[in-house]
C-alpha cells in the first residue's frame, strides 16, 4: 500500500518544517507546504494530496474554516483542523464545515499517526453513503448498500451542502446524504428544477412558498440568497429587484 500524501497548510515557517519533518518520520508522502489559503486552493488544483493538515487560525482574506469550505467545492478529501483549542465560536464554525478530525498544538508523534489514520478511516467509511448511478430526464436513482431509491425530480424540496456531501430535502422523507460536494452536483445534474441560489444551496422553484427580502422560504427552511447567485434568481424571479 503507497503511503497517504499529506498537504500541510501552515502560516507559520518554523511550524511547518517541524510538522513535515514529524510527518516524514511517519512514512507519509508531502505533496507541498502552502502558507495561506490561496497557496492551498492552487496547490490541490496542481496536485491532489490523500489528506490536508489545515491550521485552523490562517492569516489573510481565507482563514482555515473559509479555506476548508473552498476546498470541498474543488476536490473530495479529508481535513484535519490544526488548532490551539480555540474559543467555543471558531469551533462551531469549523463543525460547519465537518473537519475528519482536530489535531491540537503542540502536536506529539503518535497524535498526529492516530489522528491521520482515524481522518482516512472516517473518510473511506463516509464513501458508503447514498450515490447517484442513474439519471432520467425527470428523475434519478440513488443507490443505497443493494438497491435503487427513485427520485422524482418535482420532489426536491431542497438540497444543502454539508462540507463534503450534500443533504437532499425531499416530500414526505428524511434527507438523503450523498457522498458529493455541491459544486459537482450542480455541474453533473443540471435540470430546470433545480436553482442554485447560494453557495451551500440548491432549490426547487416550484417548492418555494414564499420570498422574503432575500430569502426563499420552502416549508419550514429559510434559504438564503447570495449575491453571487442573484442574477440567474432574478431572471426567475424579477420581482425580487423590487424587495
Amino acid at each position: 500500500m503507497n503511503p497517504a500524501s499529506i498537504l500541510i497548510v501552515e502560516d507559520n515557517v518554523v511550524a511547518a518544517e517541524r510538522l513535515k519533518m514529524r510527518l516524514l518520520q511517519l512514512g507519509y508522502v508531502i505533496t507541498d507546504i502552502a502558507r495561506s489559503g490561496e497557496e492551498t486552493l492552487q496547490s490541490i488544483r496542481q496536485r491532489e494530496p490523500d489528506l490536508i493538515l489545515l491550521d485552523i487560525r490562517l492569516i489573510g482574506p481565507l482563514d482555515g474554516i473559509e479555506t476548508a469550505y473552498q476546498i470541498q467545492q474543488i476536490i473530495d478529501v479529508p481535513i484535519i483542523f490544526l488548532t490551539a483549542l480555540d474559543d467555543a465560536q471558531t469551533l462551531v464554525r469549523a463543525n460547519g464545515v465537518q473537519p475528519a478530525n482536530y489535531l491540537t498544538k503542540p502536536y506529539k508523534i503518535k497524535d498526529i499517526r492516530v489522528a491521520i489514520e482515524l481522518a482516512i478511516l472516517r473518510f473511506s467509511e463516509g464513501q458508503q453513503h447514498e450515490s447517484i448511478t442513474y439519471l432520467a430526464k425527470d428523475r434519478f436513482f440513488i443507490r443505497k448498500k443493494d438497491c435503487f431509491i427513485r427520485i422524482l425530480m418535482e420532489d426536491i424540496l431542497w438540497i444543502e451542502a454539508c462540507g463534503s456531501y450534500i443533504d437532499m430535502h425531499t416530500k414526505g422523507k428524511a434527507p438523503y446524504r450523498l457522498s458529493m460536494t455541491l459544486k459537482k452536483f450542480s455541474s453533473q445534474f443540471q435540470h430546470p428544477n433545480l436553482l442554485r441560489v447560494h453557495r451551500s444551496f440548491i432549490i426547487n422553484p416550484q417548492q418555494v412558498d414564499v420570498i422574503k427580502g432575500r430569502q426563499f422560504c420552502i416549508e419550514d427552511k429559510r434559504i438564503p440568497i447570495s449575491e453571487a447567485y442573484l442574477p440567474s434568481v432574478e431572471q426567475l424571479w424579477p420581482i425580487i429587484r423590487t424587495l
